[in-house]
């Protein structure tokens, strides 16, 4: 292994350790937190109350985020000259498909109708991966032919790869964080076994990051959207943090 791949791999290796080192102390008798391992996670801690300074100071960085969002020019960005929008085309196939997957498992999860049976419980990932696919049709419309499942395939599916590591990781963490994140229904589903309900949370995993992605290339389709930060002041950092 070469020295760019070891930098790549002992900083996640060390952010996988250093909680269970701290566990090992913070939890004498079992070093672990309780909790840890059952998946899906369940809540195991009350949470703390209401914070009025924490709520104030959390409420001026939210409005100092959306001054930011609506108003780049008090922040030093310039308005950029107008862009040229790209040609629309037409709407392809996996655009109707995804939307007509969209709809069903969202009104079958919302209504949870009978006749289909035990079919909501797997609803999830279907109806955010319809959705994904709904974008992309969107995106390959706005954008004249160009999208992630249309000229990138690869990038999507790597996309989903990634997510269900990323958020994996994710859940890891929050074992070590009580009461953070938890499926408090994850349980009391008596027709699906503790197995599939692992497979069928990991297999959603996957809808993260391509939704992200797909969101984030239809904003850049908005011309006016992609260049309002692009002349945005300079900013000279030292030699050697760009190593």
């Amino acid at each position: 292994m070469n020295k760019n791949k070891i930098n790549l791999v002992w900083p996640v290796l060390i952010s996988l350790i250093l909680p269970l080192v701290a566990s090992w102390f913070m939890y004498p008798e079992t070093h672990l937190p309780p909790g840890f391992g059952v998946f899906p996670p369940l809540f195991v801690e009350i949470p703390p109350g209401f914070n009025l300074t924490l709520f104030v100071v959390l409420a001026i960085v939210e409005v100092g985020i959306l001054a930011f969002l609506f108003f780049p020019q008090w922040f030093g960005f310039k308005v950029p000259a107008p862009q040229p929008s790209p040609t629309p085309g037409r709407f392809p196939a996996w655009f109707w498909l995804g939307a007509a997957v969209t709809l069903f498992f969202w009104w079958l999860m919302w209504k949870r109708v009978t006749p289909f049976g035990d079919l909501v419980y797997y609803a999830f990932t279907p109806l955010w991966w319809g959705f994904i696919i709904t974008l992309d049709g969107l995106v390959y419309q706005r954008t004249g032919g160009y999208s992630l499942l249309a000229s990138r395939p690869r990038t999507l599916l790597i996309s989903a790869v990634v997510s269900l590591v990323g958020w994996t990781l994710f859940e890891y963490f929050d074992y070590f964080a009580l009461g953070n994140w938890f499926y408090p229904n994850s349980y009391e589903i008596p027709a699906l076994s503790h197995a599939t309900v692992v497979a069928l949370f990991l297999v959603a995993y996957t809808t993260v990051w391509p939704a992200v992605f797909e969101w984030y290339i239809l904003l850049n389709s908005c011309p006016k959207l992609a260049n309002r930060y692009s002349q945005g002041p300079r900013l000279s950092l030292p030699g050697n943090l760009l190593l």
